[in-house]
């Protein structure tokens, strides 16, 4: 009984704090710790891949693997991100196209101008990568932040970081689902994101590049926020 009042009242909290969070004001709310850990999570992973990168010129260079952590801060906050941002929207005629666009300007154009950076440098000047561009479909495909093999063997972007906005495009895109069916947002998301996190189990899926990328555990991670 006490387990079940316990329950109940957390339960009760939880709505009550997501129906503060669906009210006008908190839209345009600035959380200044959520600033502080996207900088924090975002030097954590370049500390990680400049480790990285010396390690594979130097192998006497160790490499900081706890920067990788940095990624799954990223993704929480994603989650969190996603049940304020987007309630303005729900009142309008197309929330999720609306949502769509506005991720889309957010991500891709830095994104591409990125790529495009490091296509054009691989192509004037190979030597200066550890590994080329690989396969016309791998670039045609990271433009479109879909995941491919890389020439490392590696389902991924030719902007090696890319992976982790592919990763969270398919978020956005059933977060635009969703919000599209105007149905609850948690309740519907929840069991699609446990399915996908534990979808790597299935050997269809597990023998499939492309399905494995997405049917990871980190789904939970925008679960989690």
């Amino acid at each position: 009984t006490l387990a079940y009042q316990m329950s109940t009242a957390l339960t009760e909290q939880v709505e009550s704090a997501l129906s503060r969070l669906q009210q006008g004001p908190t839209a345009h709310k600035t959380y200044r710790l959520i600033q502080v850990l996207r900088a924090v999570s975002a030097e954590m992973v370049v500390v990680r891949h400049a480790t990285g990168l010396l390690h594979g010129r130097n192998a006497h260079h160790n490499v900081w693997l706890n920067g990788a952590a940095g990624v799954d801060i990223f993704f929480v906050i994603s989650g969190f991100v996603m049940m304020i941002t987007p309630n303005p929207l729900l009142s309008t005629a197309h929330p999720a196209r609306t949502f769509l666009a506005r991720r889309s300007e957010r991500l891709v154009p830095m994104y591409w101008i990125a790529t495009t950076a490091k296509v054009l440098t691989l192509l004037a000047v190979p030597m200066l990568a550890l590994s080329g561009l690989g396969h016309p479909w791998h670039v045609i495909a990271s433009y479109l932040l879909f995941p491919t093999t890389s020439p490392l063997g590696v389902y991924g972007t030719v902007l090696t970081v890319g992976w982790t906005l592919a990763f969270k495009m398919s978020f956005y895109v059933l977060f635009a689902i969703v919000l599209a069916s105007r149905l609850p947002r948690i309740p519907t998301l929840a069991p699609v994101l446990i399915a996908l996190s534990f979808a790597w189990t299935i050997p269809f899926v597990a023998r499939h590049g492309t399905l494995h990328f997405y049917a990871n555990t980190m789904q939970l991670e925008f679960l989690y926020g």
